[in-house]
């Protein structure tokens, strides 16, 4: 025996309630999309600035880093000279002697 089942008419008010009713939940659920998508963009605004901080901070070490060194080179090659000057004196003493 077949059960009968009984079906209940939907009207065309009843449809439009059930469709409104979807895109309430639709649209909260975006909401919260929009949401999230704001912290993400606030979140990498955050990161953006400080990678350009680093950035900006790396620069400066680098150009102190270039200005230290060649101080150094400069220094170093003044003691080199001296070296140099002082080698030929030992060695014009060594003949000397």
């Amino acid at each position: 025996m077949k059960k009968e089942t009984k079906t209940k008419k939907i009207t065309i008010n009843d449809l439009a309630i059930m469709v409104a009713k979807g895109f309430k939940n639709v649209d909260k659920k975006f909401e919260n999309v929009d949401k999230k998508f704001e912290n993400v963009d606030k979140t990498l605004f955050t990161i953006q600035t400080t990678l350009n901080d680093v950035q900006t901070d790396l620069k400066s070490f680098k150009k102190d880093t270039n200005e230290r060194l060649d101080t150094i080179e400069d220094k170093l090659d003044d003691l080199s000279d001296t070296v140099m000057s002082y080698d030929k004196r030992i060695e014009i003493l060594e003949n000397k002697i």
